[in-house]
């Protein structure tokens, strides 16, 4: 199956689940400000030496650092996205791929989320390395909002009623209540007083007692970092001005949108899709087209991630060069071990069939 057909049948798969999701969905909540950051790192690295052959097989490695960051006020926002990723056969660099964007917005209306923007971009994925960079402008609607809040409030309520500390699970309303009272955070002088306010609620309004082993779960649900969730959607389109051009095209106004759209299905999971369209003015026989999407899943007992990337190009009176990876992560505990699986489809763009690349990674603690 080609990497595109993964693409939309990954996203297809994750919408039905949000579709068939309780009553109170998470982007109900609405956060007045925005501030999300996350930066993961990842490292592999095999070598392996045959005494027989006396030569070395396997000398290969790559490491990747992502980096992105949402801030969104009433009035402006930002986003910041950056992924740098490099392959090593012996101590050569023998791929790359550097993706960077940053985007500002001003919101022009109070009751509408239109906005006008400015953004730069730039991108290499070839070694040795040969950049491409533009600035745009143009307008756009849409917002992001944090719903991190709504997400605890609704493990806690999950925590609850798996324990039989509360016979059924809480009312709507009440939870979103606890969603908007832990988005209160920084006004509490300690945490603990924050989870004294949430438990003293929960028992008075479901007439109920929390045990202490609750409520130490309760603070631990609040206090966590980096399972940050966030919901909302936006649209722009402009004019790009290309600074650098690796194909030495002439420096003309070009034509650029973009659409992105993030979504928790769960709160254990975060869904992000992100698509964009550049090219000159005649840009259906000239264009370059990335589609980008994302999955993750926290939980118990397993840990899920899976990522798409589609890269289109089209030039006049030219084939389309098409490129992709589809990778799928798990990573799970087993007693005493942790095992790790991971499988990458990559598909270049001057050959038809896919590279596969899979990787098992176990950890077993003996005392």
């Amino acid at each position: 199956m080609k990497v595109h057909r993964l693409l939309v049948l990954g996203t297809v798969c994750v919408l039905g689940v949000a579709l068939s999701g309780s009553a109170l969905s998470l982007c109900d909540y609405v956060s007045p400000t925005t501030s999300i950051a996350r930066m993961p790192l990842s490292l592999n690295y095999t070598y392996v030496y045959d005494a027989v052959e006396d030569q070395v097989v396997v000398n290969t490695g790559r490491a990747r650092l992502d980096y992105s960051k949402i801030y969104d006020s009433p009035d402006f926002g930002y986003s910041v996205d950056a992924r740098g990723q490099l392959s090593l056969t012996g101590l050569e660099i023998t791929d790359g791929l550097v993706r960077t964007s940053g985007t500002l917005r001003y919101y022009l209306l109070e009751e509408r989320p239109l906005f006008a923007f400015g953004g730069l971009s730039m991108r290499a994925d070839s070694v040795p390395l040969d950049p491409e960079m533009d600035a745009t402008l143009g307008m756009g609607y849409g917002r992001f909002t944090a719903v991190t809040p709504l997400a605890k409030a609704m493990r806690i309520d999950r925590l609850l009623f798996d324990r039989g500390v509360t016979p059924e699970r809480l009312p709507d309303d009440m939870v979103m209540d606890m969603a908007r009272e832990i988005g209160r955070i920084d006004e509490y002088p300690t945490v603990a007083e924050l989870v004294e306010e949430l438990v003293t609620t929960i028992e008075e309004e479901a007439e109920v007692n929390v045990d202490p082993r609750s409520v130490l779960f309760i603070e631990d649900i609040i206090v966590e970092t980096g399972d940050n969730r966030y919901c909302g959607w936006a649209v722009q389109a402009g004019l790009s001005y290309p600074f650098l051009d690796p194909e030495d095209e002439p420096q003309d106004l070009r034509l650029s949108a973009s659409a992105s759209m993030a979504l928790p299905p769960t709160p254990d999971s975060q869904f992000l899709f992100e698509a964009t369209l550049s090219g000159p003015m005649n840009i259906v026989e000239h264009h370059t087209l990335n589609l980008a999407a994302t999955y993750e899943l926290v939980g118990d007992p397993l840990d899920f991630n899976a990522e798409f990337l589609l890269t289109r190009r089209q030039r006049p009176e030219l084939d389309p060069q098409v490129s992709g990876s589809a990778t799928f992560g798990v990573r799970f505990p087993v007693r005493r071990a942790a095992v790790g699986m991971e499988l990458a489809l990559t598909k270049p763009a001057a050959v038809e069939r896919l590279s596969v690349e899979f990787s098992i990674s176990a950890t077993l603690r003996l005392m």
